[in-house]
């Protein structure tokens, strides 16, 4: 059996991934290169899936500044990400999804 993507789940992906969602991040104490703690969380579970995370150009982490890379799924206050950082989040590293 063959799958086809239908044109409305085609849109909304890129929907998700293409449009800021406005909300500004600190990252907490426990990343790593391929896991974004945020500093205060509250999300859904995979609220921010298929998401891009974006970290400031003024970030603390001089590897990070700029830095875009895809949200897989997510937890309460966990990013996971589809491939690693350049560099793990240090605490205080600020980003936008």
């Amino acid at each position: 059996m063959s799958s086809t993507i239908q044109y409305r789940d085609l849109e909304r992906a890129l929907q998700q991934v293409m449009t800021p969602s406005s909300y500004a991040g600190v990252v907490g104490s426990g990343s790593t290169t391929t896991e974004v703690v945020d500093s205060i969380g509250g999300w859904g579970t995979n609220q921010w899936a298929e998401y891009g995370i974006q970290f400031a150009p003024n970030t603390l982490t001089p590897a990070l500044r700029g830095v875009w890379q895809q949200i897989t799924s997510n937890t309460g206050n966990t990013l996971t990400l589809a491939a690693a950082l350049p560099a793990a989040p240090q605490a205080g590293d600020t980003y936008n999804i």
